[in-house]
């Protein structure tokens, strides 16, 4: 995930602080996350405007984590099974009486 934020406000901190860990100006986002092929865009200090913020609903974050925002699949990524379940999800149950 990002760290916009520190990035946008002290990310080149470390021209001047090399112990602090920010950009080295290597860092670049593609155009298009969900594709690999789209073109690169380098960070720069030079920049005339800052894009905001990321999207913060559920399918940018998927696409931030996946590289797309595809519900598609099957199995749906991370998806815990009851077994991996917390055991006080498990107890909840049964004082619910769900099997």
């Amino acid at each position: 995930m990002e760290n916009r934020s520190f990035d946008h406000m002290l990310g080149w901190l470390r021209k001047t602080r090399p112990d602090i860990d920010g950009l080295t100006g290597s860092e670049s986002n593609r155009v298009n996350a969900s594709d690999p092929a789209s073109p690169s865009v380098p960070v720069t200090d030079s920049a005339v405007f800052v894009e905001s913020d990321p999207g913060h609903s559920i399918q940018a974050i998927r696409e931030q984590i996946f590289g797309r925002n595809d519900t598609s699949a099957r199995p749906a990524p991370w998806t815990a099974s009851r077994s991996r379940r917390r055991p006080w999800d498990v107890e909840d149950d049964k004082s619910r009486n769900i099997e």
